[in-house]
């Protein structure tokens, strides 16, 4: 039940999950966020990338792939 939801919010917002691709439009440098940035967040190497979208913090690749989400 509670997977349920939570997938169905994640789609609500256009996120995805784990495996996804982020959608284009947020691929801009405008949600892009360093980890120290905020407490919540851990470093990560170069080939990845913390963007924030609608208050959650999302993990990518350099191929745009959701690695993780922080909520």
């Amino acid at each position: 039940m509670i997977k349920e939801l939570t997938q169905r919010y994640q789609d609500h917002l256009g996120i995805g999950k784990k495996g996804d691709k982020i959608p284009e439009p947020l691929r801009t440098d405008r949600f892009k966020v360093k980890s120290n940035d905020s407490p919540r967040i851990y470093n990560v190497g170069p080939s990845e990338q913390w963007y924030k979208i609608n208050s959650d913090y999302v993990l990518v690749d350099h191929r745009y792939k959701i690695l993780d989400i922080v909520r």
